[in-house]
């Protein structure tokens, strides 16, 4: 039976970083960091208004590791906003009845789908300034 050999080390308790860790690098995730650097020079550099990125993938992409160990932390740098809203999130928006009573007041799809928007933010956020801006 061959065995292998022990490990040196025990790796980083913060886990494997979105870009990779010390000498290892993900390229498909450097593409995706390019991408996301260039949204966020064109969102305060050239967008006109508000402006929306969604990331898709299957579970366990790294959908969620990206927001939080590379988009928030670009973004507080800058002194500025960045939401998440997971796709269960929103789908549950469209089961709250504060919720469902607020869209019961337009037939605007696009205003309702703000409105279920505000909710997921709400939901999601941990900011308490948030929290407090969207009843």
């Amino acid at each position: 039976m061959k065995k292998t050999r022990a490990f040196s080390r025990l790796p980083n308790v913060s886990g494997v970083h979105f870009e990779g860790f010390e000498d290892v690098t993900i390229e498909s995730r450097s593409v995706v960091k390019k991408d996301i650097e260039d949204f966020i020079k064109y969102c305060k550099k050239d967008a006109k208004g508000t402006a929306t990125r969604v990331i898709l993938g299957e579970w366990g992409e790294g959908k969620t590791e990206a927001y939080y160990r590379f988009i928030v932390p670009l973004v507080k740098k800058q002194n500025d906003y960045a939401f998440f809203v997971s796709a269960s999130t929103l789908a549950n928006c469209y089961n709250d009845e504060k919720t469902i009573k607020l869209l019961r007041t337009t037939t605007l799809t696009a205003l309702r789908f703000l409105v279920a928007i505000f909710k997921g933010i709400r939901d999601e956020t941990k900011d308490k300034k948030i929290k407090e801006l969207i009843p």
